[in-house]
């Protein structure tokens, strides 16, 4: 299984990311830490973050071939939040929404995981 946690950065991706990783026995994959063992100085340029996810995406392939779960966690700082915020486009496809401004992070990730364990069930 691979899931992605997309959303504006500073909303509680990564700790959601991790806490439910746990409960879904994934390892999580994040665009924060693959740039920061590749690139000194980041940019955040298009070209920067097109080489960064085709490397995210590279290894959530092989994860997923080697029936390893995984999680997608892109993320970056209040800067890259403003730039983002003005292109940002809702989710079109299947999804689900979490929202941590009432529950905690661990919370919502045990719901998430019941979601998406109940669909791996019902295959």
């Amino acid at each position: 299984m691979i899931v992605l946690i997309c959303g504006l950065p500073g909303v509680g991706k990564s700790t959601l990311a991790r806490d439910l990783a746990s409960l879904i026995d994934a390892i999580v994959l994040s665009t924060d830490k693959i740039r920061k063992e590749l690139i000194s100085k980041p940019t955040y340029t298009k070209q920067e973050r097109k080489s960064i996810y085709d490397i995210l995406m590279l290894v959530a392939k092989y994860l997923h071939k080697a029936g390893i779960n995984c999680i997608l966690d892109a993320d970056a700082d209040v800067s890259i939040y403003r730039k983002m915020k003005r292109n940002y486009e809702p989710v079109k496809g299947q999804h689900i929404v979490a929202d941590t401004s009432h529950q905690s992070s661990k919370q919502v990730a045990k719901e998430i995981a019941e979601q998406l364990l109940s669909k791996m069930r019902n295959r």
